[in-house]
Formats: C-alpha cells, structure tokens, sequence
C-alpha cells in the first residue's frame, strides 16, 4: 500500500504564495477605513485632490467619505470627478445617480459637467452601433445645448470637437452661435467663426453654412478673406447673384443701381 504522497517543497511554496480572492479587497478596505480615522479630513482632501492618476484605495476611501456625508457635495463631486478620470463609469454613474434624471438648469456646474463627462465617456466606451446610442447622442447634445451659456469658451469649444465626431453638426453651430456673443478675444471669435460654417458644411448643409457666415459675420473683422468666404459659401449653396455681390465688395466696387 502506498503512502500519502508529498508534495514537492517547489509546489508547496507556489502554492504558499497564492492568497484568497477576498483579501486584496479586506487590505484596501482595512487601509481605507484606516486613513479615514487617522488623519485630518482636510489633509486627506488636499491629498486626494492632488492626485493625478487616482488608484483603487483613492476611490474606496471616498466613497467611505460618502457613505459617512452623504450630504457633502464637495466629497461626492471628487469621487465622481476621480471615477470619471480613471473611466470608473458605473462607480461615476453610481455617485451621479442622483442627478442624473434632474433638469440640467438646476445642477451646480460643476454636477451638470460631471454630467456631460459621463455621457461623453459611455458614447465613447459603446459600441457605434448599439440601439441606444442615438438615444445618448441626443441626450447629449441637448444637455450641451443647455449647458452651453455656463461654459467657458475653452470648455465649450472642447465639447463641440467631440459632438463634430458624433455627427451633430447643427448642435455644433447652434453652440458657435452662442459663444459669438460672448466671445471677447478676436482670434477665439474667428476660430468659433469658422467652426460653425465648417461644421453645417461636413453636414452638408451649404445653405445652412451660408445663413450662418451671414448673420454671425458682424463678429469677425469684414477682410478680403471674409468676401473671398462667402463668395465661396454663396456659389456652393447655388446663389450665383450673392457671389457676384461679395466679388464687387472683395474689388472695391459700389454696388449697381437699381
């Protein structure tokens, strides 16, 4: 009869060095806890804030932070803020729920961007074909519709490079038209200038891009580089009598009588 068979001091160690599932997760969680009783609640903000690239303990010890303050929004809005930065969507989802649904005029700013944010990571992460992304495209362009006058220009004009990937060209121009009157600096008005007429043209709309460099051109200076646009913009939208309009004031010469 044989004996119990050993087991190789080789196999022995490899199998020493595995640990069970759950203990990560008890470590991280005992390690959270730990920071939240030990040091000050400031300090440990200032800490969390300075973080580029938040880790795993990061987002357990705010969430401790939110379960124990559920009421603070300057906690909540880090966790969804860090969530958002590692592309954690259910645990910013999970932190946003809250707002989610609420009309976007009434959130904070800070909320109604986390907002956006999320919209724009879960656009990003689904697939382009899947049923409801046209359902998520609207939302978002309409919640950045809204959004759209609490934003900086810089801010804006970010969203309105990712909404010229999803194809929302009309959103585009209505958001170009509204910084335009806002818009201080002469070189930011020219850019959003021309991203609106750029855009309805991608979409394939001349005319459309036409109305636009015409109603918005008492933004930019009236140059010879402005005429040559719109004379451009005015035989593409089959408008051949504009066109010899814009060329007359391109050389200088005083429009017909009559």
């Amino acid at each position: 009869m044989r004996g119990p068979l050993r087991q190789s001091p080789r196999a022995a160690a490899r199998r020493e060095r595995f640990m069970p599932w759950w203990l990560p997760l008890a470590i991280l969680g005992a390690t959270a806890f730990a920071l939240w009783l030990l040091f000050p609640k400031t300090y440990i903000e200032q800490t969390l804030r300075a973080q580029t690239r938040p880790n795993a303990a990061t987002l357990a010890y705010l969430q401790l932070l939110v379960k124990a303050n559920p009421d603070n929004l300057s906690t909540r809005l880090m966790l969804i803020e860090k969530a958002l930065l590692v592309q954690n969507l259910p645990l910013a989802r999970q932190a946003l729920a809250h707002w989610r649904n609420r009309p976007l005029e009434t959130l904070p700013l800070d909320i109604a961007r986390a907002r956006l944010h999320l919209l724009r990571l879960e656009l990003l992460a689904g697939p382009p074909q899947a049923p409801e992304r046209q359902q998520r495209v609207a939302r978002y362009t309409r919640d950045l519709l809204q959004l759209a006058p609490r934003l900086t220009t810089e801010q804006a004009l970010q969203e309105t490079r990712f909404t010229l990937q999803l194809g929302a060209y009309a959103t585009v121009a209505a958001v170009d038209r509204t910084l335009l009157r806002r818009t201080a600096q002469p070189a930011l008005r020219e850019q959003v200038y021309t991203q609106g007429i750029t855009a309805l043209l991608a979409g394939g709309q001349p005319r459309a891009a036409l109305a636009f460099a015409r109603t918005e051109m008492g933004h930019v200076p009236h140059n010879d580089a402005l005429w040559r646009r719109l004379i451009r913009l005015a035989l593409a939208a089959g408008q051949p009598e504009l066109a010899a309009r814009c060329a007359r004031r391109l050389v200088g010469l005083p429009e017909p009588a009559g």
